[in-house]
């Protein structure tokens, strides 16, 4: 999970920053930024999207946190080289950015999705795991946020636990959206209650196990 100010290179430098508030035009452009950042960061050979979220704004004087979760587990996708860019449209003091355990996603464990409400989803595998109570224990994991501008961006893992506090600014939105993206092993998972997304159909095409070859998810490196 790191921070990424736009440049030459993945260096933290606030160089040539790509800009979310460009023309719509240029939207290819930066997916093809954002691209090549992720070959440096999960080292695969073709390059896939999961999906471009636009996430609902949260307005100024907004009480409810988004609470601790990770994403793999509400996704029809297994494996390892997958990477998640959380891209601030306004700018985001560190009071109400979104916030990330560093190192969560190497502890082995995947949590039990929950909806925004607080609530569990309806899974039942084993292996999924309760989420710990980690606000109120805090100072027991290494928690990570910054000052964000429009056009930085956060990278980070699908297991990655993150969560976000509730924007009490009194003036500020907090807008973002995701570019989600996968690497050479991920295959095709199903879980056993609902996922997020959907994806209606995709399992009548794919098997578990399968690569994600589906129009759902498009590859953009090497151009098809």
């Amino acid at each position: 999970m790191i921070q990424v100010h736009w440049g030459t290179h993945l260096t933290g430098e606030r160089t040539n920053k790509l800009s979310a508030r460009d023309e719509t035009d240029k939207l290819p452009a930066a997916i093809c930024i954002l691209g090549s950042g992720c070959f440096h960061i999960i080292f695969t050979v073709k390059l896939k999207i999961h999906g471009l979220p636009l996430f609902a704004p949260e307005e100024p004087g907004t009480s409810n946190p988004t609470p601790w979760h990770h994403d793999q587990p509400y996704y029809c996708v297994d494996g390892k080289q997958v990477v998640s860019f959380w891209i601030p449209l306004d700018t985001v003091p560190q009071a109400t950015c979104p916030e990330f355990v560093s190192g969560s996603h190497a502890w082995g464990k995947w949590f039990l999705p929950r909806k925004f409400s607080g609530v569990d989803y309806n899974h039942t595998e084993e292996w999924l795991e309760p989420i710990p109570d980690i606000e109120n224990q805090r100072e027991d994991y290494d928690i990570r946020s910054w000052d964000l501008e429009p056009g930085d961006a956060i990278a980070f893992h699908f297991l990655t636990v993150h969560g976000a506090p509730p924007n009490k600014s009194k003036k500020l939105r907090r807008r973002g959206f995701a570019a989600r993206w996968l690497g050479d092993d991920t295959t095709y998972a199903q879980r056993s209650g609902d996922m997020s997304p959907p994806f209606p159909g995709l399992e009548k095409r794919l098997n578990v196990g399968d690569p994600l070859d589906a129009d759902e998810f498009p590859q953009v490196w090497p151009r098809t």
